[in-house]
């Protein structure tokens, strides 16, 4: 369930801590299914004793895969403007792919707002800076900034002081 304020609660939280998801595993049908969708199967993702061979201690979920959990870790606690009409994700800043993620890893994602400008009347850019946490290690698997632009109508902008 996605979380949603209104317009001007949110620009109020530039700067602020969002929230923490809730933990999600990254099990092996998980990466069989991304592998298939992106017709990705390097043996590190999908073959254990492949895995076992490259000095790992089981089979590693892509990083793209660890890229698009961002949206499932997001939704709960990235809020969207109530008064927005549409939007898309517009792109990543500084991906890095910082540890592999081992397949039984429990994820969680950390995310901030950076900033919520005006791109052009009615279009704002949303900036979210996004961690993705693996329990019981210090390190991240992936840490990002992620680009989101809303269509937030000019009245409600301008009613809200942002304009």
């Amino acid at each position: 369930m996605s979380m949603v304020l209104p317009f001007q609660e949110i620009r109020r939280l530039v700067g602020t801590e969002l929230g923490v998801s809730d933990w999600v595993v990254v099990d092996q049908h998980r990466i069989n299914l991304f592998a298939e969708a992106a017709d990705d199967f390097n043996a590190i993702h999908v073959d254990e004793a492949a895995a076992h061979a490259a000095g790992l201690p089981t089979t590693i979920a892509h990083g793209l895969l660890t890229m698009g959990l961002l949206h499932r870790l997001a939704e709960p606690v990235v809020p969207r403007a109530a008064e927005m009409t549409g939007g898309f994700y517009y792109g990543f800043d500084k991906v890095r792919l910082i540890r592999p993620l081992l397949c039984g890893s429990q994820i969680r994602g950390r995310f901030h707002l950076l900033d919520y400008f005006e791109r052009k009347p009615g279009q704002w850019m949303r900036v979210v800076s996004a961690r993705v946490e693996i329990m019981g290690d210090e390190r991240p698997a992936l840490t990002a900034e992620t680009r989101s632009v809303h269509f937030i109508p000019e009245h409600v902008s301008a009613a809200a002081g942002a304009a």
